[in-house]
């Protein structure tokens, strides 16, 4: 009888166990949650505080929220999503979200970017926005965005959207309007200021005057048959944490959940 095989099998067990820890056979609960760009950097820095304090494996992947929504109705794996409120209505009746806690989790407002060290016009009344937006040679803005449908809105508001449509570049493929910027391909462009704080060699300008902002209010869905996951769950309470409503404020975006 060859003894040598089962024993060199335990062995090989051991050595497995030693490397991979008595946890090895239990799969870590994990989420993964499909955000709008605007909690891109945000959620990317709480990621390790959440695996910490949790245990769960975090998988992160962002988009402007139209993106979002269009990557879950072509059959995207997620297990939370954060939109829009109103995308969430429109997917919980399609059967692609379980508007569940339908949780408020942040508003993002929108401001102006320019490039590091460049010259920075007066934006601070309505008056003044306009008219930097008359004197700059170009502007860029992302249609895919919330802030840019809301920024072409607002020129047609202010009554310059024909002298602006020759000078502005529209970023259709999402991404951040900052690195255009920041590259010095255009000198304003317009976003979630969280997203434009985010960018190396871009600066925010500072955000739309108070009577002309808006924001991005943002929410929470889980997937279909998730809405008695744990880690899922666990995710959602974790973004009204004390340090998650602290790091949302020094990335410019409001915590709804205090």
């Amino acid at each position: 009888m060859n003894t040598r095989r089962p024993f060199a099998a335990a062995i090989l067990a051991g050595c497995l166990w030693l490397a991979l820890g008595p946890g090895a056979a239990r799969a870590q609960p994990s989420v993964a949650v499909i955000a709008s760009s605007a909690l891109g950097e945000i959620l990317q820095e709480l990621a390790p505080e959440f695996e910490r304090t949790t245990g769960h494996k975090l998988t992160l992947e962002f988009d402007s929220s139209n993106g979002v929504k269009k990557k879950i109705e072509a059959g995207a794996t997620f297990d939370v999503a954060i939109v829009t409120p109103a995308m969430i209505l429109d997917l919980s009746r399609e059967g692609k979200l379980t508007a569940g806690p339908g949780t408020q989790i942040a508003r993002a407002g929108y401001g102006v970017a320019i490039r590091a060290g460049a010259a920075r016009p007066d934006i601070g009344t309505t008056e003044a926005f306009r008219q930097a937006l008359l004197d700059a040679k170009s502007v860029i803005y992302n249609t895919e965005g919330q802030s840019g449908i809301y920024i072409a809105s607002m020129m047609e508001r202010l009554g310059i959207a024909e002298q602006m449509r020759p000078k502005t570049t529209l970023r259709t493929t999402g991404g951040s309007v900052a690195e255009n910027v920041a590259r010095g391909e255009v000198e304003l462009g317009f976003q979630s200021m969280s997203e434009i704080l985010s960018v190396r060699g871009a600066e925010l300008l500072g955000p739309l005057p108070a009577e002309l902002q808006r924001y991005t209010l943002l929410a929470a869905g889980l997937a279909p048959g998730k809405a008695d996951d744990r880690a899922s769950r666990d995710f959602i309470r974790f973004m009204g944490s004390v340090i998650s409503i602290e790091t949302m404020k020094k990335h410019g975006v409001e915590a709804l959940r205090q």
